[in-house]
């Protein structure tokens, strides 16, 4: 029996296949040099997931070289390919939109805890910010835009030796609150720092 074709949302909300378009965002790597990035995953699976997503449309080969006698391929993520689907995930869902935030927030971990196995990397080298705010839905899709406007006007700064490949995250998450009645005089505060 053959299993049915994973969705672009199913493809990319799997723990291992985020790593490998984290790991290859903004950049080129052959397999072989995922595998050393993602030393903790056994090369077979990696080739397994890689041929999903390049199946997938997620990855695409951009050249092939040879290497030690073997055609050696280089990859890189294809173009608006590392976006969910918003339109096919259930908004009123709690457990198919928990699973995509859980998924998103465990791939943030293992990139930490991978690059403190690695060289060179300091374990205290991380900073995390927490801000409440009350923003309509409209205000918040604005404040989004603006943070990544931001955020890629750092994106093409060059590769230097005192310039350390950082990922950066941004989790915009809804909050329990009041009704507006009880609330508080509205503003924001800074969370607390770990």
């Amino acid at each position: 029996m053959r299993s049915k074709t994973p969705t672009r949302n199913e493809l990319i909300a799997h723990p291992l296949r985020m790593r490998v378009m984290v790991a290859l965002a903004g950049r080129e790597l052959t397999v072989e040099q995922l595998g050393s990035l993602l030393d903790s995953v056994p090369m077979p699976s990696l080739y397994r997931h890689i041929a999903l997503l390049i199946d997938g449309g997620l990855l695409r080969v951009v050249a092939e070289r040879g290497a030690g006698g073997r055609r050696e391929r280089v990859l890189a993520v294809a173009d608006g390919a590392g976006l969910l689907d918003r339109d096919a995930i259930d908004p009123d869902s709690v457990d198919e939109n928990a699973h995509y935030v859980n998924v998103f927030l465990a791939e943030l971990m293992t990139c930490y805890a991978d690059a403190v196995r690695g060289t060179g990397v300091r374990p205290g080298d991380w900073r995390c910010r927490g801000l409440s705010l009350y923003l309509s839905p409209e205000e918040s899709v604005e404040l989004n835009r603006a943070l990544l406007e931001t955020v890629r006007s750092f994106a093409d700064r060059p590769r230097t030796p005192e310039r350390r490949l950082r990922r950066l995250a941004l989790v915009d998450l809804p909050m329990r609150d009041l009704p507006a009645t009880q609330d508080p005089a509205p503003g924001p505060e800074e969370e607390p720092r770990p």
